[in-house]
């Protein structure tokens, strides 16, 4: 049974770790920051046990762009709620294209993003035909639209996706806030 749990723990440290590195490596003149916001799931068994808004938190690199050129993306990203015996966490990283919708040297930069990757999904919920629960590894699609201001600070609408388990779907909205505040 331990084996069984390591496993997934496993999987989940090298997905960051896979995310993390390549990020670290390819850092030039940009900022890294935390993200806040909140989850907003479509469930609506999700929200009658947990309620109707979650935190949602993360960290990456503030994307700056050139004008009208994609560019490959890291981004993890992670939701948590807890609420009379419910709880669910879901830690999540990805991969991704990016496009900005820019002049060059603007200080407002909107951009579109598409991404994939892997989360761990931990869940225990009470619903209307009982508790159902898990420790999962779980595939990941979001898109993403969101506006950068000044290099530092972003402001972002994300859909994610994930694979549906024991009938409950963790899909959902996420608008969050990104600041950059290590130059590196």
């Amino acid at each position: 049974m331990a084996a069984m749990l390591r496993r997934p723990f496993i999987a989940l440290a090298a997905c960051v770790a896979a995310l993390v590195l390549p990020m670290a490596a390819k850092a030039q003149d940009a900022y890294f920051g935390p993200q806040i916001g909140v989850f907003i799931p479509r469930s609506e068994v999700l929200r009658n046990a947990l309620g109707e808004t979650w935190l949602s938190f993360g960290a990456s690199r503030v994307r700056v762009f050139k004008a009208n050129q994609g560019k490959i993306a890291y981004d993890w990203n992670a939701v948590g709620q807890r609420n009379d015996g419910s709880n669910l966490f879901i830690l999540t990283g990805s991969i991704g294209y990016v496009i900005p919708f820019a002049p060059p040297g603007a200080g407002t930069q909107p951009y579109v993003a598409i991404r994939g990757g892997l989360a761990y999904i931990d869940y225990a919920v009470d619903t209307p035909s009982g508790r159902e629960s898990g420790k999962v590894l779980s595939p990941n699609g979001n898109a993403a639209l969101g506006i950068n201001f000044n290099n530092r600070v972003n402001l972002e609408v994300r859909y994610d996706v994930w694979s549906s388990y024991e009938g409950l779907t963790f899909d959902g909205v996420t608008v969050s806030l990104r600041v950059g505040l290590f130059r590196f």
